[in-house]
């Protein structure tokens, strides 16, 4: 614990440092499209079936320079598995099924390593990075 109040206390100091660079600053904007799916008890082993459904999401970052950012992002996607689609007689005989939405929303902070700017010549256009963030989940299932 006291490890990580030490980093964390580190990171905050170093932030308020970085934040007089005001020119910086950008906005960014970004979606992503893509799959969900479940993997468990009810299915235990089939990737990317037929019960595969579509997940998006929406991230907003905000670059306060080139070392750090502030991110928020809202994910939905949707899971489902019914055991009567199993190879196992136990499990078709169990007949359970399930369906559920999964809406996240998260916030984060982040900091490069090395200074970071896309699109400039003279910045690197790479940089290892870490982040510390709080991510909260609703699901609603219906199960039979």
């Amino acid at each position: 614990m006291k490890k990580s109040l030490l980093i964390l206390v580190f990171a905050f100091s170093i932030f308020q440092y970085g934040n007089a660079q005001q020119r910086d600053r950008s906005f960014e904007f970004g979606f992503l499209v893509g799959g969900s799916y479940y993997l468990g008890e009810i299915n235990p082993n089939k990737h990317f079936d037929k019960l595969t459904k579509p997940a998006a999401g929406l991230i907003l970052r905000y670059n306060l320079n080139r070392r750090f950012s502030i991110r928020s992002g809202f994910l939905f996607g949707r899971l489902e598995a019914h055991d009567a689609l199993s190879n196992s007689l136990a499990q078709q005989q169990r007949n359970l099924t399930f369906r559920t939405s999964i809406k996240e929303l998260s916030f984060t902070a982040e900091f490069n390593f090395l200074s970071y700017k896309i699109a400039e010549r003279d910045w690197n256009h790479f940089s290892p990075y870490m982040f510390v963030g709080i991510a909260g989940f609703r699901s609603v299932s219906y199960t039979h």
